[in-house]
């Protein structure tokens, strides 16, 4: 997979002809998406870390070690979310400065206005695409609403799960209870999942849409 080459997207704004002030503020917002995407990382690793060790002995549900397990558990694949959602929220800032020379104020950016007001300039179809994968896909659909549930209502806790057998997935480990945000219900999801496989396909799905911010500035 082809990586979003940050020093590419420098050079570029420097052969367009963009202020050092403008380019400085694009690199602060690709070091933060970078950090961000690092960070997320992070609490991924360490998510796993804590199950390994807690799965390493015997197990009983509510005890001490359990529940300290859970709680670190749970706290790491928050951090995780957060900084996921983060990297489209920074994504939309890298935009807003590179198509729009930062029209649009720091705190009234976010992505749906970027496609709305890229639709309107018609200035780039492809990055659009690009961005409404992102923001349509499943599984940044659930890290909006899981993140924007824990900000501004309330915790979603956790339950262990075991399940083995032929049609079942083989696995023990956290799964995310069931909630709804904004009349729309998100199924029990595994930890585990979160933190790899929607991990995964955010960054694989921002990364998409920076390789098209380069090919929007190559014109």
């Amino acid at each position: 997979m082809e990586t979003w080459n940050f020093d590419e997207l420098r050079d570029l704004c420097r052969r367009k002809g963009f202020s050092d002030d403008l380019i400085s503020r694009i690199s602060e917002y690709a070091n933060s998406l970078s950090w961000r995407y690092h960070r997320a990382k992070f609490h991924a690793e360490n998510s796993h870390a804590i199950l390994k060790k807690l799965f390493a002995k015997s197990l009983t549900l509510g005890n001490k070690r359990y529940n300290k397990a859970a709680f670190s558990y749970e706290a790491h694949v928050e951090a995780c979310i957060l900084s996921l959602q983060a990297m489209a929220d920074i994504l939309s800032q890298i935009i807003n400065n590179v198509l729009f020379g930062k029209r649009y104020p720091d705190h009234s950016v976010s992505i749906k206005i970027i496609i709305n007001n890229i639709e309107k300039n018609k200035s780039s179809p492809d990055l659009v695409v690009k961005l409404k994968e992102l923001v349509n896909s499943n599984e940044f659909r659930y890290i909006e609403a899981f993140s924007n549930t824990i900000k501004h209502q309330r915790l979603i806790k956790t339950n262990f799960k075991a399940e083995f057998g032929g049609n079942y997935r083989n696995q023990e480990g956290l799964v995310f209870r069931e909630f709804s945000y904004k009349d729309v219900s998100y199924p029990e999801t595994w930890g585990s999942d979160i933190i790899d496989k929607y991990l995964k396909k955010i960054f694989e799905l921002v990364n998409d849409a920076g390789l098209k911010v380069n090919e929007f500035l190559e014109m």
